[in-house]
């Protein structure tokens, strides 16, 4: 029965997305808000809001007892809160949202992003974490990761080419998160900025929301396109079809809206699979064990690697394994 659940997830997504209703009986797109947040559209609030109310990759989750929004669509539950939304300049404030271990993130940050319709801001500066190499103590941070110790630093703008700090080997392996300033030294500050989060620039708008609200009319995201459905539910005049984009960006961000379900059902598809083949192999393993005589109390379980799949669909190891497996070599030496 449980797989059977887990086999029927992915559908359950796919009939969630066509139907675009997730307010619990809901159908009014009034703005909701969490926290300090006001979210309308084109951004939906999910469990208040049916998903039309905003683009789906747009969907958030609220935390209601903390106040804290997240985005919806990520391969990992609260991997991404939602500081700010400027509707005026189109652009939001994300940042990484930690769990309380490692403050070094575990993943690749543009190719998490990759299949939303907003891009990381130039605007950025990049924090570099390295590691796996000499650390000059000046850029060491004051505590280990997975008893390894890691280094900061701020190299320029987001996307633009790295340049190594004086005293940094080449030799180190890094990961860069975009911050939105700059604050020395980045190894005593690193977690301040990546908790004041960084700036994401939105797409251009599908349809006149603004124009649709100036006629009481509510802005919608159903089918793949722009609607103004008036106060008696209908669509209203003029606003139908309206649009204030080329047809090639339309088709362009409609991909990607398509793309982000997709990718999302893809993922719980290859998460599935990796789950059943693990559970097939350690009760293959257990009963051949068992029939030769080998399985005893308290024996270990079939070790799985700690691996992670980004939105885009790539395979990570996490860094905190690659330190915990280096530890453990030297222990065991």
């Amino acid at each position: 029965m449980p797989m059977l659940w887990l086999l029927l997830f992915p559908l359950a997504f796919l009939l969630r997305s066509a139907t675009a209703t997730s307010g619990g009986g809901n159908t009014s797109c009034t703005q909701e808000s969490c926290g300090n947040l006001t979210i309308r559209f084109p951004f939906s609030l999910a469990g208040a809001q049916p998903l039309y109310c905003g683009y789906s990759a747009f969907d958030l989750t609220c935390d209601a007892g903390r106040g804290r929004a997240y985005l919806s669509k990520t391969f990992r539950d609260r991997l991404f809160r939602v500081v700010d939304i400027s509707y005026a300049k189109k652009s939001m404030v994300a940042a990484i949202a930690g769990d309380g271990g490692c403050p070094v993130p575990d993943f690749n940050v543009s190719a998490s992003l990759a299949l939303f319709p907003f891009t990381i801001s130039g605007a950025n500066k990049r924090l570099v974490f390295f590691y796996g190499c000499a650390v000059p103590p000046e850029l060491r941070l004051p505590r280990l990761c997975g008893n390894r110790a890691v280094g900061a630093y701020i190299s320029g703008r987001w996307g633009a080419e790295d340049t190594l700090p004086r005293g940094v080997p080449a030799n180190c392996s890094s990961v860069g998160v975009p911050v939105r300033r700059g604050m020395e030294p980045a190894s005593l500050q690193y977690e301040r900025l990546i908790g004041d989060g960084f700036l994401l620039d939105l797409p251009p708008p599908l349809g006149d929301c603004d124009g649709c609200r100036r006629v009481r009319g509510e802005c919608r995201f159903d089918k793949l396109s722009f609607q103004c459905v008036c106060p008696d539910g209908k669509l209203c005049p003029n606003f139908a079809q309206s649009n204030s984009t080329t047809h090639q960006d339309r088709g362009n961000f409609r991909l990607k809206i398509i793309g982000t379900g997709i990718a999302t059902v893809l993922l719980s598809l290859v998460v599935l699979s990796i789950v059943c083949i693990i559970h097939n192999v350690r009760r293959k393993r257990k009963r051949s064990a068992s029939l030769n005589g080998l399985i005893i109390d308290g024996g270990s379980p079939l070790a799985s690697p700690k691996k992670e799949f980004t939105f885009a669909g790539s395979l990570l190891t996490h860094i905190s394994t690659s330190f915990s497996n280096s530890s453990s070599t030297k222990s065991s030496m």
